[in-house]
């Protein structure tokens, strides 16, 4: 990857930092993309991931797999699928394991999962539907337009890529899975929260800074692991509009955000809005945490590589699709 420093005759850039926002930023709009395909609900749509990922994870980052199953409309059979314990969701998950039973058996009456001998299966029926089609086709332009917004930084991938022979949009969608999960446990283990908490966390904190995610000039000028910005760059960030982004209700966001602050790790500012403070963000945990996001950011970039996925070939464009334009987090 070329955004780490390194000691070769060419020393780069450190493009750490901003590689964390962009793929924080990316991180949340695929919670948003899943969870308006699962009932609207951010937390059912992480069980559901969790249980699908576990289904498919013994063959799914095979190179038969990408020629298998790697397109829209080609998913596993049902005989194939691994099932998982509730036990096992909620341990991956951090979550207790009450909450995500309740959680399960709504899936189970809605009929986005069903119990068979062993555990847990979402099953192919419910992968070819129209809502997570819709999904898939979503996920592949938010994937291209992450990888086009890193490159614009000096974040590519060592890996040679050439434009995929076939639809390899499911196969990035699973990446994606894989990837979203991964990202979102390792911001829970740095800040010792469950997994909604850091996302609420993670939310405010992009809304904070949201000129430096999307200006490549600002973004490149506070784009290194020691280029904290002062807390006169952030803007604070109201309770609903983080509700709202998170799809989210409103009273929910509001007792977990003044939680939050309660834990010290955010703020809610005098003249109103939640920030998370440059005191918060400076912490060695916290650093340590954004490296370490970075470096599984650039390995998805290397996953993507792998099946095609680059700036320059990007993926093929299915009827309809259109390239995915991030809300701002910020109400304006």
């Amino acid at each position: 990857m070329t955004s780490i420093s390194d000691t070769s005759a060419t020393v780069l850039r450190d493009m750490r930092r901003q590689t964390y926002r962009l793929g924080s930023n990316y991180v949340l709009h695929a919670a948003r993309v899943v969870a308006q395909a699962i009932d609207r609900d951010v937390i059912k749509a992480l069980i559901f991931l969790s249980i699908s990922r576990a289904n498919v994870s013994a063959f799914a980052t095979t190179a038969e797999a990408v020629t298998a199953f790697g397109g829209l409309s080609e998913v596993p059979p049902d005989d194939v699928r691994v099932p998982v314990t509730v036990y096992r969701v909620a341990r991956e998950l951090g979550l207790p394991y009450e909450t995500t039973r309740r959680h399960v058996a709504n899936l189970k009456a809605t009929g986005l999962c069903v119990l068979i001998d062993g555990g847990l299966v979402v099953p192919r029926a419910v992968l070819q539907g129209p809502g997570f089609l819709r999904a898939i086709e979503e996920n592949a332009a938010l994937t291209t337009n992450l990888v086009v917004q890193l490159e614009r930084f000096g974040v590519t991938s060592n890996v040679c890529s050439s434009a995929p022979a076939r639809d390899v949009s499911r196969q990035t969608m699973r990446l994606s899975v894989e990837y979203f999960l991964d990202a979102v446990c390792l911001m829970a283990r740095v800040m010792e929260l469950d997994f909604v908490d850091v996302l609420l966390l993670r939310a405010t904190s992009l809304a904070n800074v949201d000129r430096l995610v999307h200006d490549p000039i600002l973004g490149a000028q506070f784009g290194g692991l020691a280029d904290i910005p002062s807390d006169g760059h952030r803007t604070p960030v109201s309770v609903i509009a983080i509700a709202k982004f998170m799809l989210m209700p409103y009273e929910t966001a509001r007792r977990r955000m003044n939680r939050l602050v309660s834990l010290g790790v955010m703020e809610r500012w005098v003249h109103g809005g939640f920030v998370v403070p440059e005191a918060v963000v400076i912490r060695p945990n916290v650093i340590a945490g954004t490296a370490e996001f970075a470096t599984l950011t650039e390995e998805f970039l290397t996953s993507l590589s792998r099946i095609g996925v680059s700036p320059r070939e990007g993926l093929p464009a299915a009827p309809g699709h259109r390239l995915f334009a991030p809300d701002r987090l910020v109400e304006r």
